[in-house]
């Protein structure tokens, strides 16, 4: 893994923060409605970077629409006309993050607004953040090419044509971004019970999803082994700034206390541990990740290559010693009724 400042670096590529920190000195001056109908001649009236407004026509409704969609909580029948740069990347963020629901004629008014929006932001600059909307935009618009419009499906790998756009020699650290994200995603999805794709969720940038993606990481945090813990240190450790400092209205010093009481947590477990940590060699490269994945995996669900000795009463020390073999570790002697157990051990 990279330090963290180039990690940070490549995360933004596919999160709203790359979208912030690329783009913070750009303003929006004006996506004015003066019709409720929109012709296919719609122009837009004038856009200049020295702080000239810019005016797009759009249907009145796209943004009640919007609300619809993301239960009335931000308003965007009024924010559509928003003037303000990051308000508008969050109204583009939450067409792309509710695209998929919303009925043909409801996205050919969301393409309108994206369309125009992102003509509008190409004048003012040409960076990795607007090539980056353009590529998620044609995976949603062109659904006969682009089937799933889970953005996570399409890496450099599978697509290497989305990335066209992109300076090669940036591709090789978006693919490590890229793939960080996807297990980021799937450590909530494992302790989420898969009610909701996180693996999918955390690549938006509506910074609604991305609140949500965040407390979910704190509400899992401790479940999670250390190895995965320490994917969630680096995303809870760049969002939380990034909400406090764009979108406020999403913030609250309660994520951060909640983030550093776990870490302080985490911490003092660690403090009382390691006084009496064995030196063994074969203790030093047990493996705790895949020993805490063979526990969730089989704490309700019996693993059906090992007898059932509950009847016996041995159960559980056989499923400890599961776990230990899992994690790599192989005892001097048999635990208990740990010889009948016909894999071996």
């Amino acid at each position: 893994m990279k330090n963290i400042k180039s990690f940070f670096k490549l995360l933004f590529i596919y999160s709203i923060v790359l979208f912030l920190v690329f783009s913070a000195n750009i303003k929006i001056f004006a996506l004015n409605i003066e019709s409720n109908e929109i012709s296919k001649n719609d122009e837009i009236v004038g856009t200049d970077i020295n702080n000239k407004k810019n005016e797009v026509q759009i249907e009145e409704n796209v943004g009640k629409i919007l609300d619809k969609y993301t239960g009335n909580t931000d308003n965007f029948e009024e924010k559509i006309n928003s003037q303000d740069f990051f308000e508008i990347c969050d109204i583009i963020g939450a067409m792309f993050s509710k695209y998929s629901k919303a009925t043909e004629d409801e996205q050919r008014k969301f393409n309108d607004y994206i369309e125009k929006s992102l003509k509008i932001l190409k004048n003012e600059g040409n960076s990795d953040s607007i090539r980056e909307l353009e590529r998620r935009y044609k995976i949603l618009s062109n659904k006969d090419k682009y089937v799933n419009p889970n953005i996570s499906n399409y890496s450099i790998e599978k697509y290497p044509e989305l990335f066209e756009n992109f300076a090669k020699e940036d591709l090789n650290d978006i693919d490590e971004a890229y793939k960080l994200l996807i297990n980021v995603g799937e450590i909530l999805d494992k302790y989420s019970h898969n009610k909701e794709s996180y693996r999918e969720k955390i690549f938006s940038i509506y910074s609604k999803d991305l609140l949500d993606v965040i407390t979910r990481a704190l509400d899992i945090y401790e479940m999670a082994s250390e190895e995965e813990r320490y994917y969630l240190d680096y995303y809870i450790s760049g969002v939380l700034p990034t909400l406090e400092s764009y979108y406020p209205q999403r913030y609250s010093p309660k994520l951060k206390e909640k983030y550093n009481n776990l870490k302080q947590n985490e911490k003092s477990r660690h403090d009382k541990i390691t006084p009496y940590a064995s030196k063994d060699e074969k203790y030093l490269v047990f493996n705790v990740g895949e020993a805490s994945k063979y526990a969730h995996k089989h704490y309700e669900k019996y693993n059906p290559e090992y007898p059932d000795l509950r009847d016996m009463g041995g159960d559980c020390a056989n499923f400890v010693s599961q776990i230990l073999k899992k994690g790599g570790y192989s005892p001097d002697k048999p635990y208990h009724t740990i010889h009948l157990i016909k894999s071996g051990i």
